[in-house]
C-alpha cells in the first residue's frame, strides 16, 4: 500500500513539474522585426510597425519544450521606416515592389527544437518559404528562445541578399550613394504567461 501511494505521489509530482503554461504576445511592442543593411555612406535599419499572422499564443512546459502548430509572420512593406525621412522610405517601397507585392511573408513548414550548451531545448530550427518582392525562396531560419518564469522570448536573424529576390539595391545622389546587396532580417517575439 505504501509503495502504491509513493508511486501515485511521484506521478503527481512529475506531472506537476511538467505543467503546461500558455503564453500570449506581451503587447504592441512584443513583436519587433527590422531589416538592416549598409551603403557606401552609412549603415541603415528599416523597422516594421505593422506585423501580422504570427502566433498570438504559444504553450510551453517548464522543461523548456515549446508546442508549435505553425510559425510565420507577415510584414506590411509600407510600414517599414528607415528613420531618415520620407525619401528613404519611398526608395524602400520602390525597391521591394510594394505596389504589386505589399507584404513580406515567412511561412515555416518544418519546425524542430534543439539543445545548445545545456540540457534544456533553447534553439528553434525552421524551414519555410520567404516571399519578398514577388519572389519566393525556401530558407532555413534559426532562432534562440529564453523561457523564464515571467516571459518567453524568441529572437534571431537571417542574412539574405537582395539580388536573390531580384531586387536592385537602391541608390541616392545620382548613384553616388549605393546600398550594398547584403541585408539581415532581425526578429523578436516576446510572450508573457496568460492570466
Amino acid at each position: 500500500m505504501k509503495s502504491l501511494l509513493f508511486s501515485i505521489a511521484l506521478l503527481f509530482v512529475f506531472q506537476f513539474s511538467q505543467a503546461q503554461i500558455t503564453y500570449v504576445i506581451a503587447d504592441e511592442d512584443g513583436v519587433k522585426i527590422s531589416v538592416k543593411g549598409s551603403s557606401t555612406l552609412h549603415d541603415w535599419e528599416a523597422v516594421a510597425s505593422e506585423v501580422s499572422d504570427y502566433p498570438k499564443e504559444l504553450s510551453a512546459i517548464n522543461s523548456g519544450a515549446i508546442n508549435f502548430e505553425a510559425f510565420g509572420f507577415k510584414v506590411l512593406v509600407e510600414s517599414l521606416d528607415g528613420g531618415r525621412g520620407a525619401s528613404m522610405n519611398k526608395k524602400i517601397r520602390k525597391a521591394l515592389l510594394a505596389a504589386d507585392h505589399p507584404n513580406i511573408i515567412f511561412d515555416a513548414s518544418e519546425i524542430t527544437l534543439h539543445t545548445e550548451g545545456g540540457e534544456i531545448p533553447n534553439v528553434i530550427k525552421s524551414k519555410g518559404q520567404l516571399q519578398l518582392a514577388g519572389k519566393s525562396l525556401e530558407v532555413d531560419v534559426e532562432a534562440k528562445y529564453i523561457l523564464g518564469e515571467k516571459e518567453l522570448i524568441i529572437s534571431g536573424s537571417k542574412p539574405l541578399s537582395m539580388s536573390d529576390f531580384g531586387i536592385e539595391p537602391p541608390s541616392a545622389m545620382f548613384g553616388q550613394i549605393q546600398t550594398r546587396d547584403d541585408i539581415t532580417v532581425h526578429f523578436e517575439f516576446r510572450y508573457i504567461p496568460k492570466s
